[in-house]
């Protein structure tokens, strides 16, 4: 391998990453009122509510064939080292702790006897102290020194509360893994996009615990956020893509638009064209994402929009009926801005009912305005029509 090869150390943490999701969907049954952290106690850890140590744990991904957890392993006394270094975890009543590796224990290793199925723990403390003596690895001479310098009784206590599980999940098998935790949780034929918005959150999280902006993520906000990724499943609701783009980059990209327009025939504030370019970039993305996923059918969404058509056309008209009809040009454009404000922020007509993120609405009217159809300002039909055939004072 390449000295500057780092794709073992890349592949390391992105499974150290994937894993403490496995385990805190395993572990959510046993330890409902418990929280995971990464890389603070060590790899992964388990704390109570009040944040005491209850397990800790050292992962090992190896490529096939390779690691070792032999009684002179550099695996083995990397991790006792880790151990013993902290002293929450060397103390005689400190948490349990585990080695999980993707390697196999030799038989009749310490890190065998340390495995649930064939434990003897005296065993294990006898093969662990002569190897500290016998071993000549200058990799290991740290490790080895801590260990011999501790007293009996903390070299006893570490071995009691280590379990060894070698030969676990490698990567290649993390999504399995973690697709049969969800099998009872996603919702059918939605399996795949259910998975998507769990990772996707998880990854967020995974980065603020490792960049330490937050201290843990606990069993009871992991559970949370599954019944709301699967709510967002129901037939009376959908899910919610992020897109990640700026008011300004919005702008630029619409600012010619017939919506970005209409809206400056209402003498709009450029806080109301920020949020309006961001709002109708964000709608009309989360449509085609909709659409492809086939998350909803093409006849749905155009009756949500004959729907806010309905409405605004209503509250056009009452507007009109209101306006004199030699009311200055001021007075109609402030109408408009009005009639834009009241619409703004009806919740009156929704894509599905228990479907309430207020951008959505309001990006699909910009893109009705878009099309010319409807419009804020009671003189909008002919102010396009000035626009299409380049009379500039229309837009002033």
């Amino acid at each position: 391998m390449n000295s500057h090869d780092a794709s073992a150390s890349a592949i390391g943490y992105l499974y150290q990453v994937r894993w403490a999701l496995l385990e805190l969907l395993r572990g959510a049954r046993s330890r409902p009122d418990m929280s995971l952290t990464l890389e603070r106690l060590d790899d992964v850890a388990w704390e109570d509510s009040v944040g005491d140590p209850l397990s800790a744990l050292q992962l090992k991904h190896h490529s096939v064939g390779q690691g070792s957890l032999s009684d002179k392993s550099a695996d083995l006394w990397r991790t006792l080292k880790v151990w013993i270094d902290d002293v929450r975890l060397r103390q005689i009543d400190g948490p349990e702790l585990s080695i999980v590796t993707t390697a196999t224990a030799p038989p009749d290793s310490a890190a065998w006897f340390l495995r649930t199925e064939s434990r003897d723990t005296a065993i294990a403390l006898t093969r662990i102290d002569s190897a500290a003596g016998s071993s000549t690895d200058q990799k290991t001479r740290d490790a080895r020194l801590a260990w011999q310098a501790l007293p009996e009784l903390e070299r006893i206590g570490i071995v009691q509360r280590t379990t060894v599980l070698d030969a676990d999940v490698r990567i290649e098998g993390l999504d399995e893994a973690i697709d049969r935790e969800l099998w009872m949780i996603a919702p059918r034929d939605r399996e795949t996009d259910f998975r998507a918005e769990l990772d996707a959150w998880w990854l967020a999280v995974a980065i603020d615990l490792l960049r330490k902006a937050r201290g843990s993520i606990s069993v009871r906000e992991m559970k949370a956020k599954l019944d709301d990724i699967r709510d967002r499943f129901l037939p009376d609701n959908l899910l919610t893509i992020d897109v990640s783009v700026t008011p300004e980059e919005a702008l630029a990209q619409y600012e010619h638009r017939n919506f970005v327009r209409q809206l400056k025939f209402i003498s709009a504030t450029p806080v109301m064209l920020r949020t309006a370019v961001t709002d109708f970039h964000r709608a009309v993305t989360q449509t085609t994402e909709w659409l492809d996923r086939n998350l909803i059918e093409m006849t749905e969404f155009d009756r949500f929009k004959e729907s806010l058509t309905d409405e605004w056309e209503i509250a056009f008209d009452d507007m009109i009926d209101d306006l004199p009809e030699d009311a200055p040009a001021g007075d109609r454009a402030k109408a408009g801005k009005l009639l834009y404000r009241r619409l703004r922020d009806s919740v009156a007509v929704q894509v599905r009912p228990r479907y309430t993120e207020a951008f959505y609405a309001r990006g699909i009217r910009h893109e009705i305005a878009d099309g010319g159809s409807c419009g804020w300002h009671p003189d909008f039909e002919s102010l396009i029509e000035a626009l299409t055939v380049g009379t500039v004072e229309a837009i002033e």
